[in-house]
C-alpha cells in the first residue's frame, strides 16, 4: 500500500481501515507504518507493524502482529537489529517493559528514543 489512508466497507458489512506512512529522521533512518483496524458490530480488531531501519534499510526493531489483527492492547512481539531476533512479550530481556498497548505514538517514541542514544527496553 502506498502512504495514506483508505477504508472500505466489506459485503459483512464490517469496516476495514488502513493506514501507511513512511517516516524518514533527519538521520535518514526510516519508520515504516502499516496499521489495519476491523470494526464489525460491537468488535474492533487492530493489526500492525511499526519497522525501524536505518539508512541501508536494516533493521533496528520491528514491532508488529505478523499481520493479524487482534482486540485492542493484545501484546505484539518485537524483532531487533539486523537478524531481526524476536522478542515476545513477557521475555527477561525486556526487563519488565510490556509489548501491550502498542501503537503508533510508541513506536514513534521508541526511534525517538534509539536517536537520542538511549538504550531500548531490550537492550
Amino acid at each position: 500500500m502506498t502512504d495514506g489512508f483508505q477504508a472500505n466497507r466489506s459485503a459483512d458489512n464490517s469496516i476495514r481501515a488502513t493506514w501507511a506512512a513512511e517516516i524518514t529522521f533527519d538521520t535518514g533512518d526510516v519508520l515504516e507504518v502499516l496499521e489495519t483496524h476491523k470494526i464489525s458490530g460491537s468488535s474492533v480488531q487492530f493489526g500492525f507493524n511499526y519497522h525501524f531501519m536505518d539508512v541501508e534499510r536494516k533493521c533496528r526493531f520491528r514491532l508488529d502482529t505478523h499481520g493479524q489483527e487482534y482486540p485492542p492492547g493484545e501484546p505484539c512481539h518485537v524483532h531487533v537489529g539486523e537478524n531481526e531476533q524476536i522478542v515476545e512479550n513477557g521475555s527477561g530481556r525486556l526487563c519488565g517493559y510490556g509489548l501491550e498497548r502498542i501503537d503508533f505514538l510508541v513506536a514513534f517514541h521508541l526511534a525517538n528514543q534509539f536517536l537520542k542514544g538511549r538504550k531500548l527496553p531490550w537492550d
